[in-house]
């Protein structure tokens, strides 16, 4: 069943021909919106741009309308592209390049460790990320709902995050992760065990600036001939 006053809905796929975006995408998106189960989608080009960034990322379409989040700020002068972590997990266990392991999950802090995987297949440990009820207090995080009815899984999403952002971002794409506020992707940086001890994280580092203007640069552009 269409989505009641939704003209776009019902538009053929050679609107799009002009775009570049292949028709099987354009007819995904349709379906996406059509179906009415993923209400912050209501227009094709929105289903679009989601199922195209998830490609880039290697995702499915459904992974893609659940997890991939675009808005804007209330200003409306800044877009942000976020992913879910439940989709930043799966894809550092995919990835073939990182692991991670839940040395410690609690209602009261989490603590994970990363791993970068070598040629060789051996594993070696690029550092911790660890979040704390202690350092969500401080932050005013306790206080809403989501946090009171599940803190060991809010815990967990912020160590994961964190820890994503700062050992292995490559695996987000130019996106950033959501928790409550973005996280900003950067370089990949190896941490010689036999060195220098992993390092140990508590809070997402600073000073990182947002990539979402290079996708919206290449996403207008014209297709190549």
């Amino acid at each position: 069943k269409e989505i009641a006053g939704s003209d776009e809905a019902r538009e053929k796929p050679s609107k799009w021909e002009e775009s570049g975006v292949a028709l099987e995408t354009v007819g995904m998106a349709r379906a996406m919106v059509q179906s009415g189960y993923f209400k912050d989608v209501t227009s094709i080009a929105k289903a679009i741009v989601k199922l195209q960034l998830g490609a880039s990322l290697g995702i499915s379409p459904v992974e893609s309308m659940q997890y991939v989040h675009i808005f804007t700020t209330d200003s409306g002068a800044r877009t942000n592209i976020q992913l879910g972590y439940p989709i930043i997990g799966a894809l550092i266990q995919r990835s073939g390049k990182y692991h991670f392991d839940v040395r410690e999950r609690t209602e009261k802090l989490c603590e994970i460790d990363f791993y970068r995987i070598l040629p060789s297949g051996e594993m070696k440990k690029l550092g911790s990320s660890r979040f704390t009820i202690e350092k969500a207090t401080a932050v005013g995080l306790v206080n809403k709902p989501v946090w009171k009815a599940y803190p060991e899984v809010m815990l967990y999403a912020r160590a994961l995050t964190h820890g994503t952002r700062t050992f292995c971002p490559e695996v987000l794409g130019g996106a950033q992760v959501s928790t409550d506020e973005p996280y900003i992707d950067a370089e990949a940086r190896a941490v010689e065990a036999e060195v220098v001890e992993p390092p140990l994280i508590e809070e997402p580092p600073e000073g990182f600036t947002s990539p979402w203007v290079r996708f919206w640069t290449f996403a207008k552009s014209p297709p190549p001939d």
